[in-house]
């Protein structure tokens, strides 16, 4: 959770997109990281590469990409508010596939590779997916609305 008194601190902070809201900022990536990053203008270009026998160069077109992801939301998880498909949030799960519980416990390198696998679900495969603290109230969905990082707690294996 970042405090805030006006959303310039917020962009600056995280990212374009953050808001101050009672004296907190915003999750810029609420509606999707990848939707976020790629939104940015910088993003819009042609990248190429050599091929292997570095006689020709082959484009790709990444603005297929963000084109594709830029028009599809990322999917709603259960953590998402009841109003959040119609407030443009996330798309409602058009897929057979249940929703995937990550476990992060209390591990900082948990909730990383847990946030990436989120947004590998959510908004690539479009498959719903939360993050497990092991505590009930505790919170570090990726799309968090306030940002929370909650830690969980450790199971003990002895």
């Amino acid at each position: 959770i970042v405090p805030c008194n006006d959303a310039g601190t917020c962009e600056e902070l995280l990212w374009k997109g953050s808001n101050c809201q009672d004296g907190f900022c915003t999750n810029p990536f609420e509606r999707g990281c990848l939707r976020a990053m790629l939104g940015n203008d910088g993003f819009s270009q042609k990248y190429s590469r050599q091929s292997a026998d570095d006689s020709s160069v082959d484009e790709l077109d990444m603005e297929a990409w963000r084109r594709r992801l830029l028009s599809t939301p990322r999917t709603c998880n259960s953590e998402d508010g009841p109003q959040a498909a119609e407030q443009g949030l996330c798309s409602v799960n058009v897929n057979d596939y249940a929703e995937v519980r990550l476990s992060s416990q209390n591990w900082e390198s948990a909730f990383v590779l847990s946030w990436m696998m989120q947004i590998i679900y959510s908004e690539l495969v479009g498959v719903p997916s939360t993050i497990e603290t092991g505590v009930f109230d505790k919170n570090v969905n990726f799309y968090d609305e306030t940002n929370r990082m909650d830690y969980g707690q450790a199971n003990r294996y002895e």
